[in-house]
């Protein structure tokens, strides 16, 4: 085995986080949902953000939206690491 393929071997590519947001918008949209993959030390569990919400606790879901931040959720939940 190569350096290159021992080295390469010792580390993934691991998406952590997932943006959902309308066709079109930019990532900075204040309609961006973020679904992330955290881990402080106890675990990995998963965490759903919007920006643009004032209301610190609380998201908003356009019915148009569940079903792709609800697949969004769930691959992300689905790649957390077990403990």
């Amino acid at each position: 085995m190569s350096k290159a393929e021992t080295t390469a071997s010792s580390y993934e590519i691991r998406a952590t986080s997932l943006i959902v947001l309308p066709h079109a918008d930019h990532l900075y949209s204040e309609m961006a949902t973020t679904v992330s993959i955290v881990d402080e030390s106890a675990g990995e569990y998963v965490t759903v953000e919007q920006h643009g919400q004032t209301d610190l606790g609380k998201i908003a879901i356009a019915p148009e939206e569940w079903g792709m931040l609800c697949e969004a959720i769930t691959r992300m939940v689905n790649a957390c690491r077990k403990p």
